[in-house]
């Protein structure tokens, strides 16, 4: 009955993700603010749900840096600048934890494969920012930060990717590849050029992203959960 109960809510939240995302996504490209600010803020909650009802052993830590991004998303619903700033800096910090946990679940790479893999991560990143940096402002150091944190998570992924192609490597690579693509659409978006399809794309690359993460540490749980089950 228990487990029915949880394959249930698995499935109801794994709708709501679904239908939550394609409401924010349609309201990102009608700029509807009333519609985003009565959706996003139910997004990472129902992957939240998701996690919970699907890991074998919860990783606390990474539920913490959901709450972070969660929070970032809800501060990037106002676009001002004051609000912007604030939701960089929770963002910066779910990245903080999840590199940790990456870290903490994968052996690190040979350093040549490593310092092969950063080049093509370096070079958008620094293309991007000779794009925006006249108009960053404060937000400049949130941005480098932000950038070194995914060039090196880039390289890392795509290194290990390269020397064992698993399911968590693979899926690791996909969603830092697409959180890569959603720096560079929002950066020009906010500080270049806008166009009206950059948010919405940002959007799908980031629900997409973000479930790819997910499926990331489900894997990392599941060898946690039978690696303690074979010392015990």
């Amino acid at each position: 009955m228990k487990s029915e109960f949880r394959k249930n809510i698995t499935t109801l939240s794994g709708i709501a993700y679904i239908m939550l995302s394609l409401f924010v996504i349609f309201g990102e490209y009608e700029k509807d603010i009333r519609l985003i600010s009565l959706t996003k803020p139910f997004l990472i909650p129902a992957l939240v749900v998701l996690y919970l009802t699907l890991t074998k052993k919860i990783n606390w830590m990474y539920v913490l840096a959901l709450v972070f991004v969660w929070v970032a998303n809800i501060l990037f619903i106002t676009q001002t600048q004051e609000f912007i700033f604030r939701g960089a800096a929770s963002y910066l910090v779910f990245w903080i934890f999840i590199t940790f946990l990456v870290l903490v679940n994968t052996p690190f790479p040979n350093r040549f494969s490593f310092l092969i893999a950063i080049v093509p991560f370096s070079f958008v990143y620094c293309c991007v920012f000779q794009l925006v940096y006249e108009n960053i402002e404060q937000g400049v150091y949130l941005f480098f930060l932000n950038g070194t944190l995914m060039i090196f998570l880039g390289g890392y992924s795509l290194a290990n990717y390269f020397i064992d192609s698993n399911k968590p490597n693979t899926y690791l690579l996909i969603s830092v590849l697409m959180f890569t693509f959603i720096q560079f659409l929002v950066s020009i978006d906010l500080y270049y050029v806008s166009m009206k399809l950059f948010r919405p794309m940002a959007m799908l690359l980031f629900v997409t992203a973000q479930f790819f993460l997910l499926k990331t540490f489900l894997s990392f749980d599941k060898m946690n959960f039978d690696r303690n089950k074979i010392q015990n």
